[in-house]
């Protein structure tokens, strides 16, 4: 069996699989076998892995781009530095998102956020930059303002889906509170805005399919903890 990565196109025996493809079918293990884990297996091994998972998201995505160009890595980077500040002031202050803290669990911290928080900032945008993208190249929508607050509002349902999961997963926990405040939902529309912004002007063009079935996969994975796990 010869595998032959230099290309689009990757050789598996007598079959051919694309980047994106092979990327999808990784993405799918992963999190089928880390759900199961997590709901019926060894709890502390699978969410300690947790980091090492969103990782190797990162990885995809950048494996998977069609186009490898300056201003896509501009995007990746101004992404990290903008949401790991937020991320911070948040933590500091409690007036940004409310007052929460992080666990170990998500690896090496900077002031007290995970650096992997950043990564997966980066990474969730891309994501939803490309479903919105997509979605309104097929109804020929051009608005500027529109796409914005689009994929703003698609990231923080997403966050609306996570949060349940996430906090009895033990990533973060929100001090003194019982609820998540309005504040957390409000903040994350405000910086997704931010950072879709960054996307359109960088990024938007061709599309990236994998990213937009990686956060499908995502959403799946935190739904299903939301329902079943305890």
């Amino acid at each position: 069996m010869a595998i032959e990565l230099t290309g689009r196109r990757v050789l598996a025996g007598p079959i051919f699989v694309s980047k994106q493809q092979l990327a999808g079918i990784i993405t799918v293990l992963v999190y089928a076998i880390g759900t199961s884990g997590l709901l019926f297996g060894d709890f502390n091994f699978f969410i300690r892995s947790t980091p090492f998972v969103l990782v190797l998201n990162f990885l995809l995505i950048v494996w998977t781009e069609k186009s490898l160009k300056v201003n896509f890595f501009i995007f990746l980077f101004a992404s990290f530095i903008i949401s790991m500040l937020a991320e911070i002031i948040g933590i500091r202050t409690g007036s940004v998102f409310g007052t929460y803290a992080y666990s170990n669990l998500l690896g090496i911290k900077l002031m007290e956020v995970p650096v992997i928080i950043g990564i997966n900032w980066l990474v969730l945008i891309y994501g939803v930059g490309n479903v919105i993208s997509l979605v309104f190249r097929k109804f020929k929508v051009r608005s500027s303002i529109a796409l914005i607050a689009g994929g703003a509002f698609v990231t923080t349902f997403f966050d609306w889906i996570m949060e349940p999961a996430a906090t009895r997963l033990g990533y973060w926990h929100w001090v003194n509170q019982t609820f998540v405040p309005v504040s957390n939902y409000i903040s994350w529309f405000l910086l997704s805005a931010i950072l879709i912004s960054l996307y359109k002007k960088h990024v938007e063009g061709s599309i990236n399919y994998f990213a937009i079935f990686l956060l499908i996969i995502q959403a799946i994975f935190f739904i299903t903890l939301r329902i079943f796990l305890p």
